[in-house]
């Protein structure tokens, strides 16, 4: 810059100076505003299509979706689903869950529990357990997709869950006629006994009750059906008594879940405690069972629930399987090979994916 006398170059320099600040400052307020638009974004990609909910917020409103369209792939249908789905929303937290449900009548209301068509027959049928450990959302979701009026509902979750969450959990029960907590609570760790307790107590829940179930489907709380209530009674019909989970011979390296002994062990990550393996030998399983593997989640007849809480030999079997590697993994798979247990699968078939609960589901 060329300048003729001293005043004129101060001023100029003084403006340069002026005109720089003000470009700083412009562009860091442009770097905060898309900062926080990144962090907004970032929070609600991928959340489910609900919005919070306070005691005082009006009820929300879903968009109708015809899901028999999407089911028979209709291409219109499915494009409406997927505009919906590309909405940046917020997913309900737990607080916001128990201020929901602190009003059981309009919770009902709100969410349409109170306008869903059933067909009565199918109460015989279904008796759904749910374990889980995460929010009460996806939950949510997924009591929405298969939500029958005649079905019951049997609730297990980790006691190691934050109070809001366990209070959550209780309102919606408390709202929910047909939904109920497990009479006993295990403090779960990954991969250990405790896992496989949870099921079992909701199971001993069910066969105390007084509908006449035939069967009962063991979910996670992060599944959504795939199916209509109507579907899986007609599929639970053709088992005919049977009973619908996975079940192989063992690899090499899953043998060694159940052939060393494992302990318990805490370690510095998100599951804290897990079951580590030792270098003490295990017996053989009792009464002479061969084990197999398989899935944790299942499709089971209630005369097989039956036997499983009362036959010494899945007593001693569950006994045996206390210091094992994630035994939901086997029990299940070899229970329903022993010979005489209701619906068993013979041992000579090396496997069994009757329709296998996670793809029908």
């Amino acid at each position: 810059m060329l300048c003729l006398f001293q005043d004129d170059c101060e001023v100029a320099q003084a403006g340069q100076r002026l005109r720089h600040r003000c470009f700083l400052f412009t562009s860091s307020v442009l770097l905060l505003c898309l900062l926080k638009l990144l962090s907004v974004r970032v929070s609600v990609r991928g959340s489910s299509y609900l919005q919070p909910f306070s005691t005082s917020s009006p009820a929300h409103t879903q968009p109708h979706i015809n899901c028999t369209a999407i089911y028979e792939l209709d291409p219109v249908e499915i494009g409406r689903s997927l505009e919906l789905r590309r909405r940046l929303t917020v997913d309900v937290d737990d607080s916001s869950t128990v201020s929901l449900t602190s009003d059981c009548v309009r919770f009902l209301h709100s969410r349409g529990y109170h306008q869903v068509p059933t067909q009565r027959w199918s109460s015989a049928f279904l008796w759904p357990t749910l374990w889980w450990y995460i929010r009460t959302l996806p939950w949510w979701s997924a009591y929405c997709g298969y939500l029958c009026p005649h079905n019951i509902y049997c609730i297990h979750y980790d006691q190691k869950s934050s109070f809001t969450f366990i209070k959550a959990m209780q309102n919606i029960a408390h709202c929910l006629p047909n939904v109920f907590i497990a009479s006993q609570l295990e403090s779960v760790q990954y991969a250990h006994v405790s896992r496989l307790h949870a099921d079992l107590h909701c199971l001993s829940d069910l066969l105390r009750s007084h509908t006449p179930w035939r069967y009962v489907i063991n979910l996670c709380g992060q599944d959504f059906p795939l199916r209509t209530n109507y579907e899986l009674v007609l599929e639970l019909q053709a088992l005919n008594g049977t009973n619908m989970l996975e079940s192989s011979r063992p690899s090499h390296l899953k043998r060694q879940r159940f052939t060393f002994q494992h302990q318990l062990k805490s370690v510095p990550f998100e599951y804290r405690s897990i079951p580590v393996k030792t270098s003490a030998i295990k017996l053989p399983p009792p009464h002479g069972i061969q084990v197999f593997m398989g899935s944790a989640y299942f499709v089971l007849s209630r005369a097989f629930v039956r036997y499983i809480q009362s036959s010494p030999v899945a007593k001693d079997f569950l006994a045996w399987s206390a210091d094992t590697y994630s035994p939901d993994e086997h029990f299940w798979a070899t229970m329903v090979r022993v010979p005489g247990a209701p619906g068993h699968v013979r041992p000579l078939r090396p496997t069994s994916q009757t329709w296998s609960v996670k793809r029908g589901w």
